[in-house]
């Protein structure tokens, strides 16, 4: 796809709407599934580290042992309540 001019269009709209790490002094977490073959999990370790590249040291990665993409969603939810309610303590 990378080659065939018939997905210039999605591949500009998706570059598009990308975002590139900053320098964040928000704690943000990453979560993905370390199984996932539709998103590979070395997507969110590159972010991760690009966000450190950039002296984002809030920013961490959750990794959810043998997750694919929809095994994850149940348990980056229950990770995400659980972090945001320890924020809250």
């Amino acid at each position: 796809y990378n080659t065939d001019t018939t997905f210039t269009p999605l591949m500009q709209a998706l570059e598009a709407n990308s975002i590139a790490a900053w320098n964040t002094s928000t704690p943000t977490r990453i979560t993905h599934g370390n199984a996932d073959t539709f998103v590979p999990f070395q997507v969110s370790k590159n972010m991760v580290d690009e966000f450190h590249q950039k002296g984002a040291t809030q920013v961490q990665l959750v990794e959810i042992l043998d997750a694919d993409h929809t095994q994850g969603i149940v348990p980056a939810g229950l990770f995400a309540i659980q972090w945001f309610l320890e924020l809250t303590e």
